[in-house]
């Protein structure tokens, strides 16, 4: 028993490890836009400048490639995004002792079609608590997976694109590679010949589900 208690810690503690690296590489790359803009103002020597300038400009141009894709349309693709809104704390009372006690945290992931308007047929919300499950690759990778299978994909469509953030923990990982490879080996329909798995350039990640998360607030 204490062998496995020691086990879940270890997992708990290695998940943890992988949240503060990816959320330390999304500051990073942000910090170093910034450091850009400030060295180019305070730099006096024209071929540091030059070099400098063409730095951001391949920066601006990896995330403008991004949002290219990310807004293609053609009649045979079908793009779909996924994202975990921010961990809500519950539950939300106004009692002053109540606010410094331990809360529960309450999950939102939501996975759709990258359409303009986003409407309830194209959109699947996944909600649960932390008394059910944590919120891990595993639970990230059944929900996508569900979706997949109760999606109705139209016949015209023969390349599936699915865009998310590059959070090791939950979305870019093997777990996620290998459940996309045996859907489209053994269950996607005959027409889909292709999966693609895009990440956004780190820092400019936004994606079309975020805007769920602003009119959902529990």
């Amino acid at each position: 028993m204490e062998d496995l208690q020691q086990f879940i810690k270890k997992i708990r503690a290695h998940k943890a490890r992988k949240r503060l690296v990816d959320k330390s590489k999304w500051k990073r790359e942000v910090l170093r836009e910034k450091r850009l803009d400030e060295n180019i103002k305070k730099e006096t020597n024209t071929e540091i400048i030059n070099k400098l300038i063409i730095e951001k400009r391949v920066h601006h141009l990896r995330f403008k490639a991004f949002y290219e894709i990310l807004q293609e349309q053609r009649s045979d693709l079908l793009t779909i995004s996924f994202e975990c809104q921010k961990n809500l704390g519950q539950p939300k009372v106004p009692d002053q002792s109540a606010y410094y006690s331990r809360q529960y945290n309450f999950y939102n992931l939501v996975v759709g079609s990258t359409k303009a308007k986003l409407t309830k047929e194209n959109i699947f919300a996944y909600t649960w608590n932390e008394t059910i499950h944590n919120k891990g690759s595993n639970e990230i990778i059944s929900a996508v997976h569900h979706f997949l299978t109760n999606v109705d994909i139209k016949e015209e469509i023969k390349v599936l694109r699915t865009i998310a953030d590059g959070c090791s923990g939950q979305n870019k990982n093997s777990g996620m590679v290998a459940m996309l490879g045996k859907w489209l080996t053994t269950e996607a329909p005959r027409h889909i010949k292709r999966v693609e798995i895009v990440f956004p350039v780190v820092g400019h990640s936004f994606i079309p589900t975020d805007r769920l998360f602003a009119q959902r607030k529990i």
